[in-house]
């Protein structure tokens, strides 16, 4: 019993500590954040814009596909030029509705190289209909966001086999005991959960050619997180010792992560550039009208 108590002491203070963070780092934010205006959004764009044709991202990867496809060299230039322009306006535009929006820094960049990820994908996934042009149809709204944030729990279950047998192979080498495996597998459940709604609240007004392009998405950002922990955390035995201290911390706490929910974030955008578009998108529906 007195251990019993002495565990529960440790998890409250644990909690105490979490909780004092929160604060912490919400009064942070607050003194730190900025509300971009309209030269900021504009200048945030165009530098994404200009960072995107000096790295030329998907150049490499693109260019192989084409190449594996018999597309010729000269094709293969011009739709790697046109995917590049593309980016490039996509980017820009994505900039203009960061007008009024609050972010401290972390939250810009976070948020750039979101958007960034899903131009990526989009244009890897279908280089040369992308590089002509073909509309993104598929727009995930908030709707569509809180539907795939729904579907995490089923894809865990879908996707953690390589995880479940890099724990096997732990288990059989007797890297870890059995004891362990609980509070490992609810704490990679937990991150890989986290990555994924990270994931679909980047992808929020991004668009795809389709919503099985969407979901993709967000499936590549399970095997990523899964094979993160596999290889960078439970194959090397000091990064493993560090994970394992902490996947029994959260486990301790009861912290395992069950909810598939998405909880969206609270608009940030200011109230005055908030209000002008309401009413210009209630002027445009009555000039439809």
């Amino acid at each position: 019993m007195g251990f019993r108590i002495h565990n529960l002491v440790i998890a409250a203070a644990l909690l105490a500590c979490a909780a004092a963070s929160r604060d912490a780092a919400a009064a942070t934010r607050s003194s730190s954040a900025t509300t971009l205006d309209y030269g900021d959004a504009m200048r945030i764009g165009n530098e994404a814009a200009r960072d995107w044709a000096a790295r030329q991202p998907v150049a490499t990867a693109v260019q192989v596909q084409l190449q594996a496809e018999g597309v010729s060299d000269a094709e293969t230039a011009k739709t790697l030029a046109a995917i590049d322009r593309r980016a490039g306006a996509e980017l820009r535009r994505f900039g203009t509705t960061l007008e009024g929006k609050i972010f401290t820094a972390d939250e810009l960049r976070a948020a750039i190289a979101g958007r960034e990820r899903v131009i990526r994908f989009d244009a890897q996934s279908s280089p040369r209909a992308y590089a002509a042009g073909r509309p993104l149809t598929w727009v995930v709204s908030d709707a569509e966001a809180a539907r795939l944030a729904r579907g995490l729990a089923a894809t865990w279950i879908e996707r953690q086999a390589p995880l479940r047998e890099k724990v096997k192979e732990l288990v059989t080498l007797e890297d870890i005991t059995e004891e362990d495996v609980p509070a490992l597998q609810a704490y990679a459940r937990y991150l890989t959960l986290e990555h994924a709604r990270e994931r679909i609240l980047s992808m929020r007004g991004a668009g795809f050619f389709s919503a099985d392009d969407a979901q993709r998405f967000v499936d590549e950002a399970f095997d990523e997180k899964i094979d993160e922990i596999r290889i960078e955390k439970l194959s090397e035995p000091v990064a493993r010792s560090g994970f394992l201290d902490d996947a029994r911390a959260h486990y301790s706490m009861g912290a395992d992560e069950t909810s598939a929910g998405l909880n969206l974030p609270r608009d940030t955008q200011h109230p005055a550039i908030a209000g002008r578009r309401a009413a210009a998108t209630a002027h445009a529906g009555t000039a439809r009208n």
